[in-house]
């Protein structure tokens, strides 16, 4: 008997359960957004004539709101219900989606990523956590690949189809592949999911999240604009100060309260930060790449959109390989020497950008890019899964700062890299220039080679930093993860 509110009225569970886990199939495709907004970030600065620093809040402002929305996930399912609130999450993504797509300036664009990214921020924990209370423990790795699966191909895909779409149609269809994928998992959701509500547990922390958003958001804010207006702008002081005020009353606020928004008391465990560190440090590298090759090769090598996606696509598929190997690595031996191993990869892959050049072709790009790719996944997946098993008995408040902290520090990792380049090439452009005759070849191809020069110092500080994050995955815990006794899994939230 079919049923608008829940699906078929008879439905079996084990029928029930694969209703659900294609639900989250289909909300893993979010996932392309920032790789398909990644290679049309060079277009929209051309259509908005504006600088980087200004049109980077496309991916940070709605990498930001992602974050600071995540830990609210948890409190909104338990006071509200899981689906309403997932189809309300779904409902505000395919909304300023399509917003996106239309708007006519980029603060307005910026301001529909930034809601936008709110609910993807929601939709992701809620889709996680209706796999793990459907799914039995035993069938869990079945039934993750078969979530996972499909959306690695599709993320490994996403910069080629993004480019296609940027280049042929128009950078704003982007937005509207993104109402589609918020538009399927809401019906399906609307047709089949059944309501779950459990009594909530605490208040929500209001102060907490407002803090922590003002703190964080004056701070990307500043350092995207104190390259153009300089660090002694008396806004910039004034923003940066803001945001250490925020900052300080979010973290008095959060070890005050009985039920922080993030539980910052975590940190005095010592594996939950080094754990974490590991992320962190390897965001920089992590994100980077994927922010700045498509940059270098669409502004400085003058590639299309689409040939720019196309040459990222193998290492979309090195992503996926290495997560795969990198899970079994971590089942294997631990996190510490996968971890390390995939940090020395990611190295070499951020070191060998460096060596790109303005007639650099497309198989040494492709190659390099590939490298960086297998050492992504090493890095993320272990260090990733140690994390889990330390926050397993705190799940939800564990895993809400976990992944509210890691999209902050990819957001900083932007902000960071965005703020060299549009502050270093005036300056090498000034050096190199001198003595030459405006309007001459020879006074462009020095502004040229000082764009070449400052991304290759860009790459450099990735593989610097990602080699420290070598030292910081040595001091993980070694050997095997332990083993859960029979009926001792955690329950999965939030």
């Amino acid at each position: 008997m079919w049923s608008l509110g829940g699906g078929f009225e008879a439905m079996t569970p084990s029928r029930y359960k694969w209703i659900v886990v294609i639900i989250a199939m289909f909300t893993t495709f979010i996932m392309i957004d920032l790789g398909m907004v990644a290679v049309a970030l060079a277009r929209i600065t051309k259509h908005f004539d504006v600088s980087l620093s200004h049109t980077q809040w496309i991916i940070t402002g709605y990498s930001l709101a992602t974050g600071m929305a995540l830990p609210s996930a948890g409190y909104l399912a338990d006071r509200f219900g899981m689906k309403r609130v997932l189809l309300a999450a779904c409902a505000i993504y395919s909304i300023f989606a399509a917003a996106s797509g239309v708007a006519q300036n980029l603060d307005l664009l910026i301001t529909f990523r930034i809601l936008q990214g709110i609910g993807n921020g929601i939709i992701t924990p809620l889709t996680l956590v209706l796999v793990f209370r459907i799914v039995p423990d035993e069938e869990r790795g079945k039934f993750w690949g078969i979530v996972w699966g499909p959306s690695m191909v599709v993320i490994a895909m996403s910069t080629f189809f993004g480019g296609v779409l940027t280049e042929h149609v128009s950078w704003r269809a982007l937005f509207y592949v993104d109402v589609l994928i918020g538009v399927v998992p809401f019906f399906l959701a609307l047709v089949f999911l059944r309501e779950q509500k459990f009594p909530a547990r605490e208040t929500f922390d209001l102060p907490g999240l407002a803090f922590a958003a003002a703190g964080f958001g004056l701070l990307l804010y500043a350092l995207s604009k104190a390259p153009t207006d300089g660090w002694g702008d008396p806004l910039i002081i004034t923003t940066l100060l803001g945001s250490l005020a925020s900052l300080i009353i979010f973290v008095t606020v959060a070890l005050r309260t009985r039920y922080p928004i993030v539980d910052l008391r975590l940190f005095v465990q010592r594996a939950f930060v080094t754990n974490n560190a590991v992320i962190w440090v390897s965001a920089i590298g992590v994100v980077g790449a994927s922010f700045l090759a498509p940059l270098f090769m669409q502004q400085l090598q003058g590639r299309g959109p689409m040939e720019t996606g196309a040459i990222l696509v193998p290492g979309g598929f090195a992503i996926g390989i290495s997560f795969a190997f990198g899970g079994w690595l971590y089942d294997r031996w631990g996190a510490r020497y996968p971890t390390a191993a995939g940090a020395l990869v990611l190295a070499i892959g951020c070191a060998l950008f460096a060596t790109w050049e303005v007639g650099t072709n497309w198989w040494p790009l492709t190659w390099m890019y590939f490298v960086q790719g297998i050492g992504l996944g090493l890095v993320s997946v272990p260090g990733v899964a140690a994390v889990q098993e330390v926050i397993a008995r705190d799940m939800a408040r564990a895993n809400a700062l976990f992944q509210s902290t890691r999209v902050v520090a990819s957001s900083l990792a932007v902000a960071l890299l965005t703020t060299w380049l549009v502050e270093r090439t005036p300056v090498l452009m000034d050096r190199g220039q001198r003595g030459l005759e405006p309007g001459s070849t020879a006074y462009f191809v020095a502004a040229r080679d000082a764009g070449v020069f400052t991304f290759h110092e860009a790459f450099l500080i990735m593989a610097t930093v990602s080699f420290l994050c070598i030292f910081v995955a040595l001091i993980l815990r070694s050997g095997r993860p332990p083993k859960l006794e029979a009926g001792s899994a955690p329950a999965a939230e939030p």
